[in-house]
């Protein structure tokens, strides 16, 4: 924190110094830049301003540009103003002293956040060149140019307004306050009753990966408007990093409409040229998308190759067929019917499972028993409350139709020993209207077994859902849950359990539908193989050999096709070249000899040197992919380096979409349904942004407007 005491300030007699000399460019061409304006567009603009000021003003050199903020002691406040070797430096805001410009602007950018006019000009010429931040390098240029114009010389101004400016949007955006609360006379109260002094912001020069994946899906808000949110996956500065790029509003969920939106958002980015693998639902109406994406695309970006199936839809589906699926013929007629919808996968599939509902939830079983239990005492507040207090203060949760984790959670509190009993005792209370409701001891046994088979897919959901998780551990998951039908339904067949028998059965089938469409795309396998803990061993350890070669074949050749013949620098061969290389510039005699006896095997290409090489032991917090991105692996695995990066940063589901819904919900509130698509996505994206610590200049944050919030909300 600088010191504030024995604060002096100059100012002119509107309370601000301006020197427009020292600015690097002139204010009418800055003025004139637009967000859209390309780099190259900015670059002129400053080039030329910049020669234009150093010609015209050749005496002025950078060091002066410090008496903007600095200004010369004063004897009769004590201060020095001459030494040996030059001026001493006060500063304006805070009358701090130093012996040299350099030591001044130092103190100005750590305490204030200032900086030299030509680093703020760098900085924004490097956002520039970045593929996903061109679009904004206009504008922070333009930012960096006008803060540097005025001095803040007055306690009241002693503020960083691009800080300020983030930290209103953060505010507004991340506690879904109105837009217009950036004109409440309480706020303007409270910022005039501070006294800020903040460090300034700290740029980070980034780097696109080779293919940048998008995780997409679809939503309806509760103010009736179709949305679809388009997520970014990449790697940035040598991390994992997701960002919402659109949420735009659909007026169908037709592939072609949901193709066209993802090709207008990746043009207006201008990385369509990097689009990697798309995961989305099992609807088929995707696989329409993905073709009309391929068309646009063109040369060798194949629909089926590129296409990922969401592993939580996988998990969800599955896990309802054991729910509500009375056999293999309704999973089928399921599929059948719902083959060419274009709504919802999910809701459909559970809707067609669930044909007993229609005949009463009694027809369920133990699972329709405790819904009617819970619809019983929730019908009345009376009964709602005689029944937590039985419960110990707990209610069963209520279940979510298409969601079959929230039958987890019902089971999961139903099996408990007090909620048990509250559950007997209700029942016993209210028996005549519940008398055929009561649970008897097998259904508690069918319910402790729902809970102990859908723990696995709760383990799996959870571990496939993170913000680390990719695509190298779908399949190896999807082994795990195979292993885990094989016991269950061994287990079931030796304890006679026959309708969890038929349960396991039924869900093994429907899954095992979705594990043959993975060997749709290369990718599920070269995951497993450029895994550093897996590699080809664990293939050969737990693959049937009818599935090994197609899946290597496969790898071989996306490896042979994208990667192997990859240009890279001559500096970076791989660690198997680098030790047939002699390092001496003279060979010695012995160097020639040993050389004509041939001695040394042909290099293997590197793709086959890696996944031939003994499994590694991962530590439990590092993932594949961040062991790729250790430097060492790209100086052994120039070429592999780069397959490695592009798949293990595959999402492994469309997580990041149910997650923007789900922030959505809570800014799309029942005081705000005039909200509209516009401001949705804007706050959203916002939202994802700042989470991403994307930089974003102010003028896309704030928008002029005339009527306050309606004004800048409605369509």
């Amino acid at each position: 924190m600088p010191d504030n005491t024995n604060h002096v300030v100059d100012v002119a007699d509107d309370g601000f110094e301006v020197e427009n000399a020292l600015l690097p460019f002139d204010s009418d061409q800055i003025s004139n830049l637009r967000p859209s304006d390309s780099a190259s567009q900015v670059s002129k603009v400053t080039s030329t301003s910049t020669t234009s000021s150093s010609s015209s003003k050749r005496k002025r050199t950078l060091r002066s540009d410090v008496w903007v903020y600095c200004r010369e002691g004063r004897e009769e406040d004590g201060e020095l103003i001459q030494h040996k070797t030059g001026r001493y430096y006060y500063c304006k805001l805070c009358s701090a002293g130093y012996t040299n410009s350099e030591a001044a602007w130092s103190h100005l950018k750590s305490a204030y956040g200032i900086v030299k006019p030509e680093e703020a000009s760098k900085r924004a010429t490097t956002a520039a060149n970045s593929p996903l931040k061109r679009s904004f390098a206009a504008t922070a240029l333009k930012m960096a140019a006008q803060k540097e114009r005025v001095a803040q010389a007055t306690m009241g101004d002693i503020i960083n307004q691009e800080r300020f400016n983030e930290a209103l949007v953060r505010l507004i955006v991340m506690r879904n306050l109105p837009i217009s609360a950036v004109e409440w006379p309480e706020l303007e109260d409270l910022l005039k009753a501070t006294n800020p002094a903040v460090d300034g912001p700290q740029d980070k020069a980034t780097t696109l990966p080779l293919k940048i994946h998008l995780a997409v899906d679809c939503w309806s808000s509760p103010n009736r408007k179709s949305l679809m949110a388009i997520c970014a996956q990449f790697v940035d500065d040598g991390k994992l990093q997701k960002a919402l790029i659109a949420l735009p509003e659909l007026q169908s969920h037709t592939g072609k409409e949901t193709a066209s939106a993802i090709i207008r958002t990746l043009n207006s980015y201008e990385i369509f040229h990097l689009l990697g693998y798309i995961v989305s639902d099992n609807a088929s109406g995707n696989d329409k998308m993905m073709r009309f994406v391929e068309e646009s695309r063109g040369g060798a970006y194949e629909a089926e190759h590129y296409r990922i199936r969401c592993f939580g839809h996988i998990l969800n589906l599955a896990a309802q067929a054991f729910l509500f699926a009375k056999d293999k013929s309704a999973v089928n007629e399921a599929i059948r019917q719902i083959k060419d919808s274009a709504t919802d996968v999910d809701d459909n599939l559970t809707a067609h499972l669930r044909s007993a509902e229609a005949a009463g939830w009694r027809q369920m079983g133990a699972l329709g028993k405790l819904h009617n239990i819970e619809v019983h005492f929730r019908a009345s507040d009376a009964r709602y409350n005689e029944f937590k207090k039985l419960a110990k203060g707990r209610v069963l949760p209520q279940e979510n139709a298409t969601r079959w984790n929230s039958w987890y959670k019902v089971v999961d509190v139903a099996r408990q020993e007090v909620m048990r009993s509250a559950i007997t005792i209700y029942c016993q209370r209210y028996s005549q209207d519940l008398q055929d409701d009561t649970l008897d001891s097998d259904d508690w046994q069918v319910i402790n077994d729902t809970y102990n088979f859908l723990s696995t897919f709760n383990r799996a959901t959870l571990l496939t859902q993170g913000d680390s998780a990719t695509i190298d551990k779908v399949i190896h998951t999807m082994d795990i849950i195979t292993k885990v039908y094989k016991n269950e339904t061994e287990r079931a067949k030796l304890l006679n359990k026959p309708r969890y028998l038929s349960a396991l059965m039924t869900s093994w089938y429907l899954f095992d539908k979705y594990y043959a469409k993975t060997s749709d795309s290369s990718v599920y396998a070269a995951a497993l193989l450029l895994h550093p803990s897996f590699r080809l061993q664990y293939i050969q350890d737990n693959w049937d050999k009818s599935w090994r070669e197609p899946a290597l074949r496969a790898a071989r050749n996306l490896w042979k096709e994208q990667y192997a013949t990859r240009q890279v620098d001559k500096l970076q061969t791989s660690g198997a070249e680098r030790s047939s290389t002699a390092t001496s510039a003279e060979p010695s005699a012995f160097d020639l000899a040993m050389g004509q006896m041939k001695l040394a095997a042909p290099v293997e290409d590197e793709f086959e040197l890696f996944i031939k090489q003994a499994q590694s032991t991962l530590p439990a917090s590092t993932t594949a992919l961040e062991w790729w991105l250790d430097p060492a692996r790209k100086k052994d695995y120039p070429r592999l380096y780069y397959m490695a990066v592009d798949i293990l940063s595959i999402p492994a589901m469309s997580a990041e979409p149910e997650r923007i819904f789900s922030g959505a919900r809570r800014t799309v509130t029942w005081t705000r349904f005039c909200l509209g698509s516009s401001a949705i996505e804007r706050s959203e994206c916002l939202r994802s942004w700042i989470r991403a610590k994307v930089t974003i200049p102010e003028q896309l944050l704030f928008t002029e407007v005339g009527s306050g919030e309606i004004a800048i909300e409605m369509d």
